[in-house]
């Protein structure tokens, strides 16, 4: 199945102020390929050549809705990291799971992402998250990927910070859990 986007440049994206600068995929069926065209000249028109441009990719297994499972996996899991649980953060992870910390570190299996997650919690005392543009791409009926945008507090920040996080999903006989997750913001 064919979806497409009208993306913008980050330039774009900060001077309006949009915390995305993506929009949402849509079927192919329905926005007519020359509406989107004549939105992403419009668009380059006002804020220079090459501001915004149409992307488009093939999915395997779509989904109108996003899966309430998966949304529910990523709350349970930031939330229980946000309290500082990390041993329940832990348990949303497949055992073999990846993490890629912040400064590039990849740690591998259940042992060693807890240790990453209890650093980070060190390093980041009073945490808040607020979740501002989330997206689930389904890769099949047992994977996806979650992407994901937002502002981070800490006790040692002078005010919120942009976060990005990036993590795989995918189907097992405990339901849904991470199998890789690669997050990045400045401290």
């Amino acid at each position: 199945m064919r979806q497409v986007r009208i993306c913008k440049s980050e330039r774009v994206r900060e001077s309006l102020g949009e915390a995305s600068g993506q929009g949402a995929w849509e079927l192919i069926s329905t926005k007519g390929v020359d509406e989107l065209h004549l939105i992403v000249q419009a668009g380059n028109e006002k804020f220079g050549a090459g501001s915004h441009w149409i992307e488009t990719r093939e999915v395997a297994d779509f989904r109108e809705e996003p899966d309430n499972d998966i949304w529910d996996l990523i709350r349970l899991s930031m939330q229980a990291w946000l309290d500082g649980a990390i041993d329940r953060h832990t348990t949303y992870f497949t055992p073999e799971a990846v993490f890629i910390s912040p400064d590039g570190t990849c740690f591998r299996g259940s042992h060693d992402i807890a240790f990453a997650f209890s650093k980070e919690a060190e390093r980041l005392p009073s945490r808040s998250m607020e979740i501002q543009a989330f997206q689930i791409s389904y890769l099949s009926s047992a994977a996806a990927v979650v992407m994901m945008q937002g502002q981070i507090s800490h006790g040692n920040s002078f005010g919120p910070q942009r976060w990005v996080s990036t993590q795989t999903v995918k189907n097992t006989d405990r339901g849904w859990l991470i199998a890789s997750h690669q997050v990045f913001h400045r401290d």
